[in-house]
């Protein structure tokens, strides 16, 4: 199913997860894995991992210990363009009060990271400390029912805006961790976080250089 959409100027026309014009969009018709992305973790996907009337379904609540579950695409962030990250997701069931498994990133080979988690009622972002920043103060946040994220980055610049369902909610700078393998990366990302339900509608990466908010 080939997609055409427009930020800025530019016309992206994009096939699933295939690369065109520095763009990756996931809409989830058929599972990441045939689409160009690549299903990364031990626990055998088709027991976590399904399409329902165009969703992700990422369900490691079944399991009988604490997993992950994850889709990966190498290297898709040049820092010197322009860069937009959207999803739409929503975390229905976990088995920690507060997981830290929910997980959409993508990494630079610049060292640059941004690692987004969410939670029951709020959404997290990791800093070069290594500690969490929490976003809740800024924004009232049900993460059982879906919501539009959308990240922006300009060029040259660790400087991101947040923005939920078209709302903005933060500015923060992206952290720092040389030697993080360049990636675009969603799903439930640790094996000792909790397991998620967690469905997904769309996963976009654009990197046009333009910043369209």
């Amino acid at each position: 199913m080939i997609r055409n959409y427009f930020l800025g100027l530019l016309a992206v026309s994009s096939l699933h997860g295939t690369a065109f014009a520095d763009s990756y969009l996931f809409d989830m018709d058929v599972l990441p894995s045939a689409d160009g992305a690549v299903y990364i973790d031990f626990t055998a996907e088709a027991s976590v991992a399904q399409t329902i009337n165009g969703q992700l379904v990422i369900d490691t609540t079944g399991q009988g210990s604490d997993v992950a579950a994850r889709y990966t695409v190498a290297d898709p962030w040049n820092t010197s363009r322009d860069a937009v990250l959207t999803w739409k997701a929503r975390l229905e069931v976990w088995s920690k009060p507060n997981p830290i498994s929910a997980q959409v990133d993508v990494a630079a080979s610049t060292g640059l990271w941004l690692n987004f988690i969410m939670q029951p009622d709020r959404i997290l972002y990791l800093e070069s400390s290594g500690n969490f920043v929490d976003f809740s103060p800024a924004v009232s946040l049900d993460t059982s029912t879906f919501h539009t994220y959308k990240v922006t980055i300009p060029a040259n610049s660790n400087h991101f805006d947040l923005f939920i369902d078209g709302q903005w909610v933060a500015s923060a700078t992206a952290g720092t961790f040389p030697g993080t393998i360049p990636r675009l990366r969603f799903g439930d990302g640790t094996s000792s976080g909790g397991n998620v339900r967690l469905r997904f509608k769309e996963v976009k990466f654009v990197n046009s250089g333009f910043v369209n908010k």
